[in-house]
Formats: structure tokens, sequence, C-alpha cells
């Protein structure tokens, strides 16, 4: 087994979302295999309800490797096209793209706001169908092109999906679950796609919810926090599948414990937790887990949350 430093020496990878949560953390990742990598994010001036802008994060990760940090919006295609520009003119080339960036909303039709419905299927679907436009003439040069979306399954594992698994989680979260399902299509139209150009184009998701600045976004997000496994899970499951045979992931959209499992023979997922000994939160798209940690079973759970949504 290569040492993690050489596992992606000289190569470059773009992550978009790469200020915070699994995209900084998955940037964190790559840097110490070697990698060097560019993260792209919307805020480049301080917020005061964000943590940081891209380019502070940029100089935390320089701390591991070489970064390069790029304000772009990837609802905008142009601004893509300038975000590889810039890792070419750093770098000289690109090999990875991971589309990281996204938008959540969790309203039902009735209650949904439609603008923020528009934000979440422009950053969701169409940012990462715009920044994957953008970064494929320079990715048909790499000697190993690789696309890694953070995109759930459709479906449970090892069965096929059903119309009524399809129409359960759409009906649950209308929006959100469409944008996010579109993009697992893509993930698997464009594994067909570039099948001769020696692509490999894969998706990742979580089996429990992540601690991430998203958790704010949702009731009771304290509870939350100390129900999900840290953002270090997503990266260590993303660097396993980028370092992959293309046999063994391309067309695959897997969670991370079956990445690791798979790919890098991890069996035990405790030290991921953020609470040690408390039980997890199943992530969206996810019915039952994976691996043999402990998990809140969905009708307990909603007991739970139920007096906070009520309020």
């Amino acid at each position: 087994m290569k040492p993690k430093a050489s596992i992606l020496r000289g190569q470059t990878a773009l992550i978009t979302g790469g200020r915070t949560g699994v995209g900084f953390a998955t940037a964190r990742e790559l840097l110490f295999a070697g990698a060097n990598v560019v993260i792209v994010g919307t805020t480049g001036e301080p917020h005061p309800k964000k943590q940081g802008t891209i380019f502070s994060a940029a100089e935390e990760l320089s701390n591991f490797g070489e970064v390069v940090g790029v304000c772009c919006d990837v609802q905008d295609a142009n601004q893509c096209q300038h975000a590889v520009e810039a890792a070419l003119r750093r770098f000289g080339g690109l090999d990875i793209l991971v589309n990281d960036a996204g938008a959540l909303d969790n309203a039902e039709t009735e209650n949904a706001d439609p603008r923020r419905v528009g934000l979440v299927f422009k950053v969701n679907p169409v940012g990462s169908f715009n920044m994957t436009w953008a970064a494929l003439p320079a990715l048909r040069k790499s000697k190993r092109p690789r696309v890694l979306n953070i995109t759930p399954p459709l479906g449970e594992p090892g069965r096929a999906v059903s119309r009524s698994w399809l129409a359960r989680w759409v009906g649950s979260n209308p929006a959100y679950t469409a944008s996010k399902f579109a993009m697992s299509l893509l993930t698997l139209g464009w594994s067909w796609e570039f099948r001769n150009l020696g692509f490999s184009v894969s998706g990742l998701w979580f089996e429990s919810i992540l601690d991430t600045p998203a958790l704010s976004k949702l009731p009771n997000p304290e509870f939350l926090k100390q129900s999900a496994r840290t953002a270090e899970i997503g990266a260590d499951a993303a660097l396993a599948m980028l370092a992959a045979p293309r046999s063994k992931v391309n067309g695959k959209l897997l969670l991370d414990v079956q990445a690791l499992q798979d790919l890098g023979g991890v069996c035990r997922f405790d030290r991921y937790g953020r609470e040690p000994g408390k039980k997890l939160v199943l992530d969206w798209y996810v019915d039952r887990p994976l691996s043999a940690c402990a998990f809140w079973d969905r009708a307990e759970l909603a007991q739970l949350l139920a007096p906070v949504r009520a309020g």
C-alpha cells in the first residue's frame, strides 16, 4: 500500500464548496495525499453569518500543501471557467473535480419559497453541470480524470430503485430531494457519456448526518450535532473513491461506510462520531444503517423532534 502522501502526488483537484464542511475536510485530506488543491466558494468577503471566507480557508489549508482559493458562484458558467483557468495557471492541469457545493431547503411544497427552490436547483444540479462542463477540456488532458459528486444513491444499497422509494423521499422533501436526485442521474449519465475517455465519475453520500454548518438550518441543530459524525468520514471516503481503480467506482453511488469498507478495508467507524457513545441519526435517503454503529429509530427520532417542529 502506498503511503498516504504519495497517493495523489502531482495531481490537481478542484473542490466546490471548499470553504467549510465536507468540502474543506476533503481538501485537507487530498493535500495530505499529495495533491494540489483549488477550493471554490462564493464567500469572498467576511460575512457575519458565515464561517470565514474562501481565502481564509485556503490560508488555513496552506499549512498542509499547495492550495488556491477562488471566489466563484457555480450558478454562473463563466465564473466556473475562470475557476478552472485559475487552477491551470497555478498548477498546469486538472485531474480531479469534486462537486460539493450545495444549497439546502427542507420545506414542504405548500410552505416553500419559490426563490429558495430556484436557488436549490441552480446550485445543486445546475452548478454541478456548470463546473463539470467548464472542467471537461482540462480533465480530458489528464491521464486519470475523475469526477466525484456529493449526491445520494438512488434506492437502497443492493436493491433496485422502486417507484415507492422515490415517491416517499421526494414527497418528504420535494425541492431539495429532486435537485439531489438530478445530481445522481447526472453522475450515472456522465459515467456512460465519458466511458470512452477514461473518466471515472461517481457519487458519494453519507450513512449518518455529518456535523457541518448545514445542520444549523434544521430543527434542533444542537441535538443533531451530538448525533452526527464528523466531516472527516466524508473526506476519508472521498479519498478512497478517488484513489480507487476506475473499474471499482465508475458509475457507482456509494455511502461513505461502503466506500471505506470496500475500498479501504475499514470496518469500524466509532472514531468518526462527534460524541462518543451517542446514537447517530441516519442521513436523508438512507433507510437502514449498513455499519454496526447505534442509530436512532426514525419513529423514535420523530417523537424527539416533534415538540421543536410544533413550536
